[in-house]
């Protein structure tokens, strides 16, 4: 961490205060995460990052987690997709907004496994769950966003 905030700021990249960094254990659809607290900024990593194989996606990871806490950069828009393309440009990276295994250095993922799936009886919209929620225990409470109709199961 301290290696890339050192290499962001050697090209002038005005990062913010990081006041933490944490390892998530649980994290299996993103690989970084950065948010923002009145202490500064809290980035944690996907344990999946962590090993040899996976060097270069963790440096790229780090690299894109520290740009949205410039200035700006909270989200994916243009001064993120700017200093993104610079500090690729300068440094040598690939810091994209979206990246698969393959680009990380691991092997493909499993396909995931769906538990939960609804459809609407009026227009037919699926809805999709991989655990159980508010909406998997009372599906029958809510309505279809579209059309206002109801869910059914499908098993």
């Amino acid at each position: 961490m301290r290696e890339c905030e050192e290499q962001l700021r050697a090209i002038k990249i005005p990062i913010g205060h990081i006041a933490g960094v944490s390892v998530n254990t649980r994290a299996r659809r993103r690989w970084g995460l950065c948010r923002k607290d009145a202490d500064g900024f809290y980035i944690s990593i996907s344990k999946r990052l962590l090993n040899e194989d996976t060097k270069d996606g963790l440096r790229n990871t780090i690299m894109h987690e520290l740009l949205h806490t410039c200035p700006m950069c909270s989200n994916h828009g243009a001064m993120w997709k700017h200093y993104a393309e610079y500090v690729n440009q300068t440094l040598g990276m690939n810091i994209k907004r979206v990246n698969s295994n393959e680009d990380k250095g691991l092997p493909p993922d499993e396909e995931i496994r769906i538990l939960h799936k609804y459809h609407c009886d009026g227009c037919g919209q699926v809805v999709t769950k991989q655990r159980e929620c508010k909406f998997t225990r009372n599906y029958k409470d809510y309505k279809c966003s579209l059309c206002g109709g109801r869910f059914i199961r499908d098993f």
